[in-house]
């Protein structure tokens, strides 16, 4: 019996040699018994069905096609994550091609940007601030005892006593604790001694009385001159553009599978703002280390909120530009660290070589007073200044300069802080959905006797002591804005003063809305749970009776 023809659905016998799959490596031959039929599916044996959609398929003349892996592609093109996953890697390879493309200017920026050398900026001194309420206070007590600071070395005044006389309001004021120096280094000159953190050569602490009910605590630490000089090398480094993506992985993960919105870009990072990144991170290490050390040692109302609610400030040493000035302004190298911004500075004729600026300027959202002068202008010239440009001696005279005004800081902080716990309270009463009773109420005793009790008593009372000049600026430097208005004079303690007042009424305001807020619904809901009580009762009553009536039913019965 002769053969048919080779036609689109059969096989020649040239073609019945082993067909190989090119894309899992398998082979299939043709079934002897069905001679001159097609390679199908059907008549594939059992061990030969893998070659499926990628397999190659002979054709009457000998041409292999590939229209079932095409299919396949087609469909995947056509499928929404193929197309995001290509979008995506197509995006990677754009921004692969010329690397070196954003580092043409790095020479220029670097150049323009480093700190002349014929400058140096040094960071002598830091202080901490730390306020005490009554529910607080014995944080400071218990520090004292810890740290045995009860009794000074050449003083015999109680700390204990004096804390004492204070918030039961017989004595105000302030105390220096005077010197406190390392055990390992002790100061000739030390009052106290205490385990100071890491690149501190010695601290001056201070009490200040600013209400009844609220103490204050300034510590200011001296630097030893390898941390004081920790900002030199940033700002003398070279740095190269750096090209980070605006997306993480797991991003890339929800754009693909999920379809979630993802911004395909880049951050680029110019050496200025490496730079400016590399100091603000210095100056914020230096500056952690002293607030971690009260907190660790003397906490209060602050300690409670994290080392990042601690108002702060510190102090700048320039050698040639004078800084908060114009001609700071020109010096590309100072804009990490906020020297440079001379259109809201402040300055005293009590200090007349300094000036500072106010956080709100630098729009960091931190709590830090910035103080900066040249080192020639840091100390007045008098005889009783030995050494008068040293960095001990201008951390020593800065500190009776700086504690006042950062004291007053203070309490912005301290106001700032309730609002926003007020704040915090009352979005979460006006969250729950579900009334627990007894949870709310017990919430509410520990609120009443911590944060209603201390907003309420330290407001009142720093609304009353803004109400007092004379009080208010007592032993605190007398700032004036440089960019005060022709015939007007613009202070900062009057507008701290006006400013805290309006804090402390508005504090005042909110805690007695969020305690009634928080009455009412506990009381609510303690007539709700009430009213659930009494009808299970009720219904466990006449369940109880219809027993009883029910068994007495079939005792008669019986």
């Amino acid at each position: 019996m002769g053969e048919g023809p080779p036609g689109r659905g059969s096989a020649s016998k040239s073609d019945e040699h082993v067909q190989e799959d090119r894309e899992s490596g398998s082979a299939v031959s043709p079934d002897p018994g069905q001679s001159g039929n097609a390679v199908s599916g059907d008549a594939t044996p059992h061990g030969a069905q893998s070659v499926l959609a990628h397999e190659s398929v002979a054709t009457a003349n000998g041409v292999k096609s590939h229209r079932p892996i095409a299919a396949v592609r087609r469909a995947a093109a056509r499928w929404g994550a193929h197309r995001r996953w290509a979008r995506y890697r197509r995006f990677r390879r754009e921004a692969a091609e010329d690397p070196g493309l954003w580092r043409e200017r790095d020479e220029e920026e670097n150049a323009t940007g480093r700190l002349p050398d014929s400058e140096q900026v040094q960071l002598p001194a830091i202080w901490v601030a730390e306020l005490y309420t009554p529910s607080t206070v014995g944080g400071l007590l218990k520090g004292i005892k810890r740290l045995d600071w009860e009794h000074g070395r050449t003083r015999d005044h109680s700390l204990a006593k004096w804390m004492t006389d204070i918030r039961e309001g017989r004595q105000a004021g302030s105390t220096n604790l005077g010197l406190v120096s390392s055990p390992d280094h002790p100061h000739p000159m030390r009052e106290r001694t205490a385990r100071l953190p890491v690149g501190v050569v010695a601290a001056c602490p201070s009490l200040l009385s600013l209400t009844p009910s609220l103490t204050g605590l300034v510590v200011g630490f001296l630097l030893d001159e390898e941390s004081a000089n920790l900002l030199d090398r940033p700002f003398r480094a070279t740095f190269s553009t750096r090209v980070e993506p605006t997306f993480t992985f797991t991003d890339v993960i929800r754009y693909v599978v999920m379809d979630r919105p993802m911004v395909l870009g880049n951050r680029i990072y110019s050496p200025d703002i490496i730079r400016r990144g590399s100091l603000q991170s210095c100056v914020s290490e230096l500056e952690q280390r002293c607030v971690r050390w009260v907190s660790q040692n003397l906490p209060g109302a602050f300690a409670e909120r994290g080392e990042s609610a601690f108002p702060t400030a510190v102090l700048f040493i320039t050698e040639e530009a004078k800084p908060l000035t114009p001609e700071a302004a020109r010096v590309r190298a100072f804009h990490g660290t906020g020297i440079d911004l001379d259109f809201d500075a402040w300055e005293s004729q009590e200090w007349p070589g300094a000036r500072v600026i106010l956080p709100h300027v630098r729009n960091d959202g931190d709590s830090r007073l910035v103080f900066a002068c040249r080192r020639c202008d840091a100390v007045p010239d008098k005889p009783y200044y030995p050494d008068r440009e040293t960095n001990w001696t201008i951390g020593q005279f800065a500190d009776d300069q700086v504690r006042g005004l950062l004291s007053r800081w203070s309490l912005s902080c301290l106001l700032n802080g309730y609002h926003e716990r007020l704040a915090t309270l009352r979005d979460r009463a006006a969250r729950s959905r579900t009334p627990r009773p007894v949870h709310s109420l017990k919430e509410l005793r520990s609120l009443a006797r911590t944060a209603f009790y201390d907003s309420t008593s330290c407001a009142q009372e720093i609304e009353k002591l803004t109400e007092s000049d004379r009080a208010y600026r007592h032993d605190v430097l007398e700032m004036e804005s440089v960019r005060a208005l022709a015939g007007e004079a613009r202070g900062m303690l009057p507008m701290l003063q006006e400013w805290q007042k309006r804090r402390a009424q508005q504090v005042l305001s909110e805690v007695g809305l969020v305690r009634s807020t928080l009455s009412l619904v506990n009381e609510l809901a303690e007539r709700i749970s009430n009213t659930r009580i009494q009808r299970f009762l009720a219904l466990l009553t006449t369940f109880s009776v219809a027993a009883a009536l029910w068994a007495v039913f079939l005792a008669l019965k019986g």
